[in-house]
């Protein structure tokens, strides 16, 4: 019988090969089979969803420095918003690095930030944010609650919703000073997604305000939270019935 040769709609995608041969649902993931990456993506080719699938497994495997060696070769070949994901997972995986905590996780962390962006030209986004500001608040020996107050403050000051706070106000009326640990929030233009952003952010905040015992600003926040879900929820339901209305409008055109 004739040998099939495979052809490019047949051909299994790197994605594909990652995922069969690393087992990929495992948690986490054999270090010992993470050493077929470099192999598997020099026979497919370092395309955007398997690149950034092999990062984001050898992270889980506990191989950061491996992650950061297949990030810095393959980046300048994806585009800037794969390039973020994929630095965002590196990211993570610092701040979860069981041998460090507080200070050192934040120094690191930082460090790391500071290399993508050198080296690969990595753009942080909103989900960096959320990152950094989660990395502080896990530094629960020098961020107390007043410090956490601080940084939520500043963190609407940057551009983030408030719901039923006045226009121009801070919900704990802290003063513009430095953030905490000279921590600075990135400067960012992009919009801002309640579902992606806000939501897991503020809720961050209230987590941390609890175990801080400041049970007043977690319900503080929680409320923020309820008004801007609440706000979120609305423009859906205007956008949603703003196409309705437009299908209908389309129909009865070409109905007429």
């Amino acid at each position: 019988m004739a040998k099939h040769s495979t052809t490019p709609q047949t051909r299994p995608s790197v994605s594909m090969a990652l995922v069969g041969a690393i087992r990929f649902s495992e948690l986490p993931p054999s270090p010992v089979l993470t050493l077929k990456i470099p192999g598997i993506l020099s026979h497919f080719g370092a395309e955007h969803l398997g690149a950034t699938h092999a990062v984001r497994i050898l992270v889980r495997a506990g191989r950061l420095r491996a992650a950061k060696q297949l990030y810095s070769e393959v980046c300048a070949r994806q585009t800037p918003s794969v390039r973020t994901v994929m630095g965002n997972t590196i990211l993570h995986g610092s701040m979860l690095h069981p041998s460090r905590r507080n200070a050192r996780t934040m120094r690191k962390v930082l460090d790391v930030l500071n290399n993508l962006v050198k080296g690969c030209a990595f753009v942080p986004d909103r989900v960096t944010v959320n990152i950094l500001v989660k990395t502080l608040l896990r530094w629960t020996k020098d961020i107390d609650a007043q410090k956490a107050r601080v940084l939520f403050d500043r963190v609407i000051r940057s551009g983030y919703p408030t719901g039923t706070v006045e226009q121009g106000s801070v919900p704990f009326g802290t003063e513009a000073a430095a953030s905490p640990q000279g921590f600075e929030i990135p400067k960012l233009d992009s919009s801002i997604s309640f579902v992606r952003h806000v939501r897991p952010l503020y809720k961050m905040f209230i987590k941390a305000f609890y175990l801080r015992g400041d049970v007043h600003a977690a319900r503080t926040v929680v409320g923020i939270l309820k008004a801007v879900e609440a706000g979120a929820m609305d423009v859906e339901r205007r956008e949603r019935f703003k196409i309705a209305r437009g299908l209908d409008d389309n129909h009865a055109r070409t109905s007429g």
